[in-house]
């Protein structure tokens, strides 16, 4: 990555097929409610990963992005 192109950028521009990304975008959280947050929100994130190269969980929405 440059200083140009960002994480988002360069998994939506790049051809090859990426790993599955997961970007936490919910904020500082102590590790329990960090915890807490993803085991409630975990389900839907495996359900949208096979169809989109980057899925954004925000503390009150989740973004898939293809």
């Amino acid at each position: 990555m440059t200083k140009t192109i960002g994480l988002t950028d360069h998994i939506l521009l790049s051809d090859a097929s990426p790993p599955w990304v997961v970007q936490l975008r919910c904020g500082n959280l102590r590790a329990r409610a960090l915890r807490e947050f993803l085991e409630s929100q975990w389900s839907q994130v495996l359900t949208l990963l096979p169809g989109h190269r980057l899925v954004q969980l925000y503390a009150d929405r989740i973004k898939a992005v293809s």
